[in-house]
This record gives C-alpha cells, structure tokens and sequence, in this order.
C-alpha cells in the first residue's frame, strides 16, 4: 500500500480501474489520467497549498467515480456471473440466438460512454486550454 501523501492520485491499475472481463484497462486508465490533467491544470497556480491539494483530491476522485463507477460494478456482476455456470447457462441459448443484448447491456453499463469532458483541456492549436494556462502560470510566476 503506497502513502496517500506521497501518491495522492490513482489512475489505471493502482485505481482498480483493470477487472479481468472488463476488458477496458488501457482505455480507463487514458481517461482518467486526462481527467486527472484536467484537474491538475485547473489548479495550476497553487499546487503548493495542501488545501488546494485536497480539493483536487476531491475533485479528481468525484469526477472519477462519476465516469466509471457504472462500468467497473457491471464488469463485476458480469465475472460473478461467469463464475457460476449454474447462473449463465440457462442463458446462453437466448444469447446465441439475441446477440444484440449484449450490445443492450453494453450500453446500460456505460462501457460505450464517450471520453469524459474536459474543460480545461482544449483541442491543440486554438490558443487556449492547457499550454495557453500554463505558460500563462509559468509567465506569472518568473514575474
């Protein structure tokens, strides 16, 4: 276990974003780790002030669970299921004749859910967003 004060973020792996049947590990752990630059980025002015620190915190981890908390419960109660033939079995002559219900499932588990919104990540070349705040910090501070 790693000390919250030295790594105050998780993302991929260390998040438990990976689940065996999720088959979602690389593509969570992108996302999160723009939604934690996202945050980083908001804050960039003071990310020396532990209360500033806090609030990322707080932010990252609301944000976080708000994108993917679906995903990794559906992911779950799909492995539990698989372990027990007893639950799936019966099933599975509807599912070869119905794949689309997959899809259906899919869908409600959010596992199609688009890249979550970041606003202060905008696209490159428009002048704002991450590089414009940031040199805009940087400037401020050599002042």
């Amino acid at each position: 276990m790693t000390d919250d004060a030295a790594f105050p973020f998780r993302i991929g792996n260390a998040a438990g974003e990976a689940h065996p049947l999720a088959g979602e590990g690389i593509s969570m752990a992108l996302q999160s780790a723009a939604i934690l630059a996202d945050v980083l980025i908001a804050h960039a002015g003071a990310l020396d002030d532990w209360r500033v620190q806090q609030r990322m915190r707080e932010e990252y981890a609301r944000r976080w669970r708000r994108h993917f908390v679906r995903r990794i419960r559906c992911a779950s109660l799909f492995a539990h299921a698989a372990m027990r033939p007893g639950l799936y079995r019966p099933f599975l002559p509807f599912l070869q004749r119905h794949p689309m219900v997959l899809n259906v499932f899919a869908l409600w588990c959010d596992k199609t859910r688009a890249p979550p919104a970041l606003p202060h990540l905008a696209p490159a070349g428009t002048g704002s967003g991450a590089s414009g705040r940031l040199a805009a910090t940087q400037m401020k501070e050599q002042a």
